[in-house]
């Protein structure tokens, strides 16, 4: 067992009436850095590739309004990112249009006056739009890195004109394989945020819709801070489910709402579960949520819910290879009083589940307005529950627009599914635990 990673859990609903059936639990699952381990080690060099669209359509107005160009607001940002980079950081340009430039290659970090000169040539480059030549040339540079902690920042204004768009899914997964993070922003109205998301879903990266180009800055610096407050890398989820629960499905809220589907059966009538969880970081934690229905046993007064194991390596400490292991347990009771409800994580519940409508409702994309509609419905819903202003109003807008127009633009598609994905209510501060501020007390 690892000290450094902790496992913690959170059940809606426990002491469940044995002469019920069919109830719905809900368990959130926190993985998160202790805080002895995530106030000693802050930081880790990191290699970041900048893999930036240069095609001719980045000339375009960043929106309708604006009198910054594509390109300037990028090109800005990244020169803007680079004042954050350590000595021992590198970073690397790759440049695409119909082709793919390496720009720069593992650049250190306190050479900032030579990677901004090199960003000024974003403006020379014009063509089509190759995604496979970009990520094949940006995962080349990136083997030859040597720092704990590695990332990719795709930028994109549109999608592919050339290239394979399998050979572009065979890069991604090998590239998470090879424990890099691949992060996706888009920018204009050509974007397409729900595919965007399945390239960073493989390697557990952002998904960014820039609507403006002051929100450049920000993001490039945040996407930078995050690799470099990397603390465990190669991080695996492996969960087990007891055979007689069904419906079992999980959910990701940090760093990024997914909804990764119904857990797979697997052997003795066991349900299992494995999710690339990828790297962890020293001021975040990760939080997913696990659904279920079960019927609570006649005659035993507990039981469990699911086994959560995390494979991880710790790269600040020079560790690998390392194991933590959670049993979820449910306790029942014969008293049909006896019920114990946490509200909190139903709250959290309904807006994760945001990100399984928002896959339903992009597969309508082409499809029956009056289907989306539906779905957009179900969406509207789940933001008055929260009382959230902003969803509700945005969907609304949509709704509304699906009802007169009977259509919705890629743009549409792509706002909606960028507010869906983006947790506005899960509280990224860490559950402390007493008795491991008491060990902390101690040191």
């Amino acid at each position: 067992m690892a000290e450094e990673i902790i496992l913690r859990y959170k059940l809606n609903r426990d002491r469940l009436y044995k002469g019920g059936d069919d109830y719905a639990v809900v368990c959130r699952l926190d993985i998160e850095p202790a805080k002895f381990y995530r106030v000693a080690h802050r930081s880790v060099p990191c290699d970041l590739c900048l893999v930036l669209d240069a095609s001719g359509s980045m000339d375009e107005p960043f929106t309708a309004e604006s009198s910054v160009s594509k390109r300037q607001a990028v090109a800005g940002a990244a020169k803007e990112a680079v004042s954050h980079l350590d000595a021992e950081d590198t970073l690397s340009l790759v440049f695409y249009d119909s082709r793919a430039y390496r720009i720069a290659e593992l650049v250190s970090g306190d050479r900032q006056d030579e990677i901004r000169d090199k960003i000024e040539s974003l403006e020379k480059f014009s063509g089509a739009t190759d995604f496979e030549a970009a990520l094949k040339t940006a995962k080349s540079v990136l083997a030859e890195g040597g720092n704990p902690s590695r990332r990719i920042v795709f930028l994109t204004d549109g999608q592919a004109s050339s290239g394979d768009e399998r050979s572009v899914e065979a890069i991604v997964e090998n590239l998470s394989r090879d424990g890099v993070t691949v992060d996706c922003i888009g920018v204009g109205a050509d974007f397409d945020f729900s595919y965007m998301r399945q390239l960073s879903k493989s390697s557990n990266g952002r998904t960014i819709l820039l609507s403006e180009p002051k929100e450049a800055d920000a993001r490039f610096g945040e996407l930078l801070e995050s690799a470099q407050r990397v603390v465990a890398s190669n991080v695996f989820l492996s969960l087990l489910f007891p055979p007689g629960l069904r419906d079992v499905e999980v959910y990701q809220w940090l760093p990024e709402m997914r909804y990764y589907g119904q857990a797979s059966p697997g052997p003795s009538r066991k349900t299992i579960a494995k999710i690339n969880v990828q790297t962890l970081r020293q001021d975040r934690r990760n939080i997913f949520f696990l659904k279920a229905r079960m019927d609570p046993p006649e005659t035993e007064r507990f039981g469990l819910f699911a086994s959560a194991r995390l494979d991880f390596d710790l790269p600040p400490l020079d560790k690998s290879g390392l194991q933590e292991n959670l049993n979820i347990h449910l306790n029942f009771s014969d008293d049909p009083e006896a019920a114990v409800r946490d509200t909190s994580v139903d709250d959290g519940f309904i807006e994760v589940e945001l990100a399984k409508l928002d896959d339903r409702f992009q597969r309508l994309r082409k499809g029956d307005w009056q289907a989306a509609l539906a779905v957009l419905e179900e969406m509207l819903g789940r933001a008055r529950l929260l009382g959230d202003r902003l969803r509700e109003e945005e969907y609304n807008r949509y709704k509304d627009k699906l009802k007169v127009e009977h259509r919705l633009s890629d743009d549409d598609f792509n706002r909606v599914g960028s507010i869906s994905s983006q947790s506005t209510r899960a509280v990224e501060g860490f559950m402390e635990d007493p008795d491991e501020e008491k060990i902390w007390d101690s040191l």
